[in-house]
């Protein structure tokens, strides 16, 4: 007999696995002997290492049908999409692997979001994956081929170390094996596995309850400490299955133990148990600071609407996923937005599972009225079902959800959202129902065992007890059945392959900076072994991502060495555009600025212009006294909190970046009254902007709580213990008028932020930064379609002006975003004018007005532009 066959028969001294007696029960299981029919099982019985073969080469088949036909096509070729998610976790894998030999100390930071710290925290580091990509990675040579069988392995492991852990738990092979199916390949785990490629790799979920399992009957400091490692291991691969794994620790090894400790008064075992689980804890405790650190500093955690939009209705766990054969009836009757909230667990898991429960519910009873109950498990039947409703509740969110409409009822959710950042940094909750399917899977093998005793008591022996596993197994695969998975080509670009042989060494821009392209840009960059790049793509979105994205798609003929000063500053070494994607216009302005002094080399080939940036030795911290700063507000109500708009220019000739860093800042925001004193004090969150080129602007929304009286007081905004801003508002109640349909009520005061003189060329486009104070009675609502408009005037040679509707535009009011703007409070307009066709002298107007009524009374922004010829 093999030495995990001792394990699973209990026959090994307690003591030597750290010590603890085993429970009366246990012993008295120990100490019964199993009668085994003659024949196969016989002779698996003798052979166990072939069992455990012949068993991994089953599920190993499994995993070959269910993701058919990917295996055929492992080379060159990927699920789903060809840019997808797969794409970027092969990219991902890969740059690991990169970084882990040639520069370990930057590991965490990947090969995207350069600027951002540790980019990799931004989404599930994968890390429990490593050691099967990097051999396969190794003796491939093909980043590919090994990403596709690391999928398969992970897929077929999962089952596997599920069919471990409850033959440690029930003795019974098949009632492993058809946890292993269940677990591995049910309908709700093929959803999520087959569409997200970490999903797959769950094998350390089962493995926590197989080490909880021992530790039960051992009470071994060292079985603990080891489902402690499987729970870390996990959440260092995925963060939701980690969360998953922390679950099953507590249902089956910290209960349990506790109990134990509790009715044998015997303190010494657990707290053995808990030192030695804080040892091995404090090996993982860098990686959860790690995510607390950048939800900290980028402000990552999610809005409450988002997690509750990522949540499921009881009725989406009848919604089957679009991959299963069988269901497409079921399917349309229960549509749902995304294929998240497909929770479809599968009749036949479910049933057995139900009945699994219902097996353990007994023999609760049965227990509590003295009588055996050994072959149904009871505690972890109860355990499971714990589990299971605990999976559900947690996947429907912070509300109760009724056909799509979000009510009032809190769940438990919202008291994790409120007092845990760990739960208020997951985005999708349905993927906590991956802990229903454990839970089934457990169930049914608890289910298989006690059928299986029953048929054996009754009919001594014989194929019809292992006859109900083989059923049960036929059942769940056959009802998961799934259709052919796409396996379209890996994208290819040999231009851009050739191009990054050229570009220089270190961070990378990519221009345009189009989420539709990031994907294939890192996958390509990491295989060349460049960058990093600025521009990414994660579960979570580095938030000066927008700024990059704006500043090189708003670039101007005189903006754009200010704009390559400042990225090489911020030190970004190179840019790399893509001329296909970009008009004519910005292709001249690009190559403009590569032929310039702020470029010290350029080139162009197959379609890629690549301007080489020099090298900044130490990065240039600012000063935030440097920066001129604006905050349209006059007039506040009392004791709530509003959102005003802050902007800041730098009005220096050279680029301006925050000190320290680009991460989120905390300030001070302080209410003093008529004499000086400072009455109340709160704090507010500002993301700085990575720079601001010469002459640059930023704007964003800052949140001011204010005081609980009414008065005029000074507002101060500290930052960093610099003053940033002073100025006087009054605190009090706001009266407004309702919008009539008419102009009548409507004022405003502008600031024209931008410069009020251009010159440029015909068909350019000119920068808009204009705030807007509300001076009017009428708060600016949705009824009243608030924008900010232009007209052009061309001056004529006698120095009168003839309007030209033809260019005439609007910039929207987002009243979505930032709710009614009251008296007294004000609205950051930003945009792009594109410059007329013909050359010559002309003025723009810009002024606020209710679409489709009136424009607002009033002097008007005014800038002086001027269209050169070409």
């Amino acid at each position: 007999m093999c030495q995990f066959e001792k394990d699973a028969a209990l026959d090994l001294d307690s003591r030597s696995r750290g010590g603890g007696e085993l429970s009366a029960p246990d012993r008295r299981l120990n100490a019964t002997s199993t009668r085994r029919p003659a024949g196969l099982r016989q002779w698996l019985h003798e052979r166990p290492w072939t069992g455990h073969a012949l068993v991994a080469l089953f599920f190993a088949v499994v995993t070959v049908v269910v993701m058919r036909p990917l295996l055929a096509n492992v080379a060159g070729h990927l699920a789903h999409k060809p840019d997808g998610d797969q794409l970027w976790q092969a990219a991902l894998l890969d740059g690991q692997l990169r970084t882990l030999w040639s520069e370990p100390g930057s590991f965490l930071r990947g090969n995207f979001y350069f600027g951002s710290g540790n980019a990799l925290y931004g989404s599930d580091l994968l890390l429990g994956m490593l050691p099967i990509f990097a051999p396969l990675r190794l003796v491939t040579g093909d980043e590919i081929v090994a990403f596709n069988l690391t999928w398969h392995i992970a897929f077929g492991l999962s089952a596997f170390c599920m069919y471990l852990a409850v033959l440690i738990l029930t003795h019974d092979r098949l009632a492993a094996v058809t946890a292993g199916a269940v677990f591995g390949f049910g309908a709700l785990q093929l959803n999520y596995g087959l569409a997200h490629f970490q999903f797959a790799g769950a094998w350390w979920i089962p493995l926590t309850l197989l080490f909880a399992v021992r530790f039960s009957r051992s009470r071994g400091w060292r079985d603990f400490g080891l489902a402690t490692l499987c729970v870390g291991l996990q959440f260092v691969t995925a963060v939701h299955l980690g969360y998953i794994a922390g679950f099953v620790l507590v249902a089956f090894a910290i209960v349990p133990g506790a109990w134990w400790s509790l009715r044998n008064r015997d303190w010494r075992a657990p707290l053995r148990s808990l030192v030695g689980g804080v040892l091995v804890s404090a090996v993982f405790a860098p990686f959860a600071l790690g995510y607390l650190e950048f939800s900290r500093d980028w402000a990552a955690e999610r809005d409450i609407s988002e997690v509750q939009n990522g949540s499921l209705q009881l009725r989406d766990y009848l919604s089957p996923s679009l991959r299963l054969a069988w269901y497409e009836g079921l399917q349309e009757r229960f549509p749902v937005p995304t294929s998240e909230r497909r929770a479809f667990p599968g009749f036949v898991p479910f049933a057995a599972g139900l009945l699994g429960g219902i097996v353990g519910l007994l023999g609760a009873l049965a227990l509590l009225r003295g009588r055996s109950s050994r072959q149904s498990f009871p505690g972890y039947a109860l355990g499971a079902g714990a589990l299971f409703l605990l999976a559900v509740v947690l996947s429907l969110g912070p509300n109760w959800k009724w056909h799509e409409e979000v009510t009032d009822f809190a769940l438990p959710y919202q008291f994790l959202y409120d007092h845990f950042p760990s739960f208020r940094a997951v985005r999708i909750v349905a993927r906590f129902s991956l802990m229903a399917n454990f839970a089934l899977a457990l169930l049914a093998g608890v289910l298989v065992t006690a059928a299986a005793a029953w048929l054996r008591h009754r009919r001594r022996g014989g194929w019809a007890a292992p006859a109900v596993g083989v059923l049960l197994v036929a059942a769940v695969l056959g009802e998961a059945a799934t259709n052919p998975l796409n396996v379209p080509p890996v994208p290819q670009d040999p231009g851009l392959t050739a191009t990054l042989a050229d570009v220089p060494e270190g961070p990378l821009l990519f221009v345009p900076v189009s989420g539709a392209e990031e994907i294939g840009r890192i996958w390509m960059t990491t295989a060349a072994g460049k960058g990093p790049l600025v521009n990414g793509y994660s579960g979570a979105i580095w938030p000066q991502y927008w700024f990059f994205r704006d500043a090189a798609r708003d670039v101007t003929r005189q903006g754009a060495e200010d704009l390559l000063r400042a990225l090489a500053a911020t030190g970004v070494r190179g840019v790399v555009i893509d001329l296909s994607k970009l008009e004519a216009r910005d292709k001249a302005i690009w190559r403009a600025a590569g032929a310039g002094p702020a470029a010290v080399g350029v080139t162009e080939s197959f379609g890629w212009l690549v301007l080489t940036l020099p090298e900044v030795a130490a990065r240039p911290d600012g000063d935030w006294a440097e920066l001129d700063v604006f905050l349209s507000l006059e007039t506040a109500p009392v004791g709530t909190a509003i959102q005003a708009p802050l902007v800041l220019r730098n009005p220096l000739p050279d680029p301006w970046l925050p000190p320290n860093d680009v991460t989120v800042r905390t300030m001070t925001v302080r209410w003093r009254d008529a004499g000086g004193e400072a009455i109340f004090e709160a704090e507010s969150s500002l993301l700085p902007p990575p720079f601001l080129a010469a002459d640059g602007t930023y704007d964003t929304l800052l949140r001011l709580p204010t005081p609980q009286d009414e008065g005029i007081y000074g507002l101060e905004l500290e930052l960093a213990g610099e003053l940033l801003l002073r100025r006087e508002v009054r605190v009090g109640a706001i009266a407004t008028t309702p919008f009539d349909g008419t102009g009548a009520g409507l004022r405003a005061r502008l600031r024209l932020v931008t410069e009020n003189e251009f010159t440029g060329r015909p068909a350019e486009r000119l920068p808009l930064l204009v705030t807007a104070l509300n001076l009017g009675p009428v708060a600016w609502g949705s009824e009243a379609n608030i924008r900010l408009g232009w007209r052009w005037f061309q001056v004529q040679a006698d120095g009168s002006e003839v309007e030209m509707p033809g260019y005439e535009g609007r910039i929207m009011l987002l009243g979505h975003l930032v709710g009614d703007i009251l008296p007294g409070n004000g609205y950051a307009f930003r945009g792009m004018l594109r410059l007329p066709d013909a050359a010559g002298e002309y003025v723009v107007r810009v002024a606020p007005l209710a679409e489709l009524v009136a424009w607002f009374p009033g002097e008007p922004a005014t800038i002086r532009v001027m269209v050169l010829g070409n």
